[in-house]
């Protein structure tokens, strides 16, 4: 009998700019859904505070603690209309950009900070998950110069100095639309999803990398 699945997923609380954030609120819902916990799926939240030495203190800790099968990490991203599965993470925190607590990023010193990480789950099928549930939804390239971007760094860089085989990915969330569309209809495509629709999206996204960890176990 294959043991149960425990996946976690990570939002952030506020930063300058954005003073509510939708990845708190939806890390939460996922936690909380009763189709996960039908399938014998547990989904384990954590929401980090925005600030560099937080992040960079705590994530082992998390992760040691939790002993996840698969990593989801959401972000927000509020000029983006699309929700984005991130491809890459660069070793390049910005020196300019002040946390919630009005800090810069410090230079990062941990074995392997200097090395481009790729996305460790099957990029391909989130993707077609999310648009099969109506979440418009890209592939990006650049996970910013921000926390997003270093979590991202980080939980992959100690995925694999552990030598774990854990699917994990980062995904951008837009800032969510209006729950009706108030626009035109030759409009309504270009306008960011809602809650629901995003929520939608991350919860299938998140039976992928259900389906991944499964599949790392057998191999």
């Amino acid at each position: 009998m294959a043991k149960p699945l425990k996946l976690l997923v990570t939002g952030f609380g506020p930063f300058p700019g954005i003073h509510v954030n939708p990845t708190d609120r939806l890390a939460r819902l996922l936690a909380r859904s009763g189709r996960f916990r039908r399938m014998g799926i547990a989904i384990e939240a954590h929401v980090f505070p925005t600030r560099w030495a937080t992040v960079a203190r705590d994530l082992p800790d998390v992760l040691k603690t939790t002993k996840p099968d698969a990593v989801l990490h959401l972000g927000v991203a509020g000029r983006r209309r699309k929700i984005s599965v991130e491809m890459f993470a660069r070793p390049s925190p910005s020196a300019i950009s002040p946390d919630a607590g009005g800090k810069s990023a410090a230079p990062a010193s941990r074995k392997g900070a200097a090395l481009l990480r790729r996305i460790a789950a099957p990029a391909a099928p989130l993707l077609n998950a999310l648009e099969k549930a109506g979440s418009a939804s890209h592939l990006s390239h650049t996970a910013g110069r921000y926390l997003c971007n270093a979590i991202y760094h980080q939980s992959l860089s100690l995925r694999a100095e552990a030598r774990d085989k854990r699917p994990t990915v980062f995904i951008h969330v837009p800032m969510p639309g209006p729950a009706r569309a108030s626009l035109p209809l030759s409009r309504v495509r270009s306008r960011k999803p809602g809650e629901r629709a995003t929520l939608k999206g991350l919860e299938e996204a998140l039976l992928v990398l259900a389906r991944a960890a499964r599949s790392a176990q057998n191999g």
